[in-house]
């Protein structure tokens, strides 16, 4: 399945407005039949996997999940945690208000 611009534009918009420290790289590829996505720290940036076979409104969904792990990163030790769920609400809001109403 080809990437879209809508998913690129999505993509490098929530890569500029998480608001951390260390660059995001987003990367749409085959992944295991049970995962959509995965954040990992690398030694200097974050990268977040995306499962090539979703449609781009499902990847783009799972893009700011993944960015919101990203922004939440070892401040929990549940993953899916309070900060995790403030980030999320954060990016999920700037994500609303800044991209889809512009």
């Amino acid at each position: 399945m080809r990437t879209s611009s809508r998913f690129r534009e999505a993509a490098t918009f929530l890569k500029k407005n998480a608001g951390i420290a260390y660059p995001i790289y987003i990367r749409r590829m085959r992944m295991s039949f049970d995962l959509d996505g995965s954040c990992e720290f690398r030694k200097d940036h974050f990268l977040i996997k995306v499962s090539r076979e979703l449609n781009e409104d499902h990847s783009i969904d799972v893009v700011l999940h993944e960015v919101a792990h990203a922004m939440s990163w070892d401040k929990d030790d549940d993953v899916h945690g309070r900060n995790w769920g403030l980030a999320y609400s954060k990016i999920y809001r700037k994500f609303l208000d800044d991209f889809l109403n512009r």
